[in-house]
């Protein structure tokens, strides 16, 4: 998974820093550095050889400890803050206390019913199956991200041939562009208005393919959208619409409002008529996932591109009986 990286750093850091000094020892910058590394490596699958993270500077600024971060994470580079008081008891996000924060990401080891289950509106929201299949698995993806092109690419086909197409889940796509990715507001825009005519997941295809090289412009977004025979007229005249662009806001406050932080991220919606909430927490723990609920639903809420197995496993847990 592609982490949205502010609010990593404001995770990772919750055990590095003992003391109230405005000085960082060597020991306490090392301990940043290799827990960090350990937090990007568990949610994202890489190895630890194919992060780094260094420490930049830190500073006081209107009376609040400011550590800027600088990462290469599977050859993307990108810096990032994190905030704390003068007394490095609380992060500023928020105003947690560290304390609490780290009571929550031990809990994530065993799921409980985290939060009330809030299901997204799903009315205008590319989907991939039988609107009568039973369990609803949402994406909340970025087509600049490499861990959803890699879902895109090696898990999603699996998951069409054996639980998809087979009728037991429907699969939608919500946009959720990440800050320092230029590309991926624009071609969330530039999806929609394939979508607008039918045609958003060949779309979806053809930018994962393409997003290195394509040209970041309406010249290039519209070159795919005619090499898939859209009308070039009408596409245009989308991309550059106030239309579009509220779609994909639209998108990412949804995106919020559930918790994603990072992409890819998923939210499971399964009937309680189907499984128990026992089944719910073994599978929610396949994939280090929070248990929601509401009257009708069990929910998982999850982030990182697990491989195809890992969802099976899931998604099998929640069909036994």
């Amino acid at each position: 998974m592609y982490k949205y990286i502010p609010i990593l750093g404001f995770l990772v850091l919750l055990g590095c820093i003992g003391q109230s000094s405005y000085e960082l020892t060597d020991q306490q910058k090392q301990e940043i550095v290799d827990i960090v590394k350990s937090v990007i490596a568990a949610q994202t699958q890489l190895s630890k050889d194919a992060i780094i993270i260094n420490i930049k500077n830190y500073e006081i600024v209107s009376d609040v400890l400011k550590v800027n971060l600088s990462a290469n994470i599977g050859g993307q580079s990108v810096d990032f803050p994190v905030y704390f008081t003068k007394d490095l008891k609380y992060i500023m996000f928020g105003m947690e206390k560290i304390e609490d924060l780290r009571l929550q990401l031990n809990n994530l080891q065993q799921p409980t019913v985290g939060q009330s289950l809030s299901i997204p509106d799903l009315s205008d929201t590319p989907m991939k199956g039988g609107q009568n299949a039973p369990i609803i698995m949402i994406e909340f993806s970025d087509f600049e991200c490499p861990f959803c092109k890699r879902f895109a690419d090696t898990t999603m086909p699996q998951l069409m041939q054996n639980w998809i197409d087979t009728g037991k889940i429907r699969f939608y796509y919500i946009h959720f562009p990440l800050n320092f990715h230029p590309k991926a507001e624009p071609a969330a825009r530039a999806s929609y208005c394939a979508q607008k005519q039918g045609m958003f997941w060949e779309y979806h295809d053809k930018l994962f393919q393409n997003i290195q090289s394509i040209q970041n412009n309406e010249e290039g977004y519209s070159k795919l959208a005619e090499e898939l025979g859209l009308d070039l007229e009408e596409f245009k005249r989308c991309y550059n619409s106030q239309e579009a662009a509220l779609k994909v806001q639209k998108d990412t406050m949804e995106s919020m409002n559930q918790g994603v932080s990072g992409t890819p991220s998923f939210l499971v919606i399964i009937p309680k008529e189907l499984t128990t909430l026992d089944r719910v927490r073994q599978a929610a723990t396949v994939v280090q996932g929070q248990v929601r609920e509401n009257t009708q639903y069990y929910g998982i809420f999850f982030s990182g591109a697990y491989p195809y197995a890992q969802f099976n496993q899931m998604l099998t847990l929640l069909y036994s009986s």
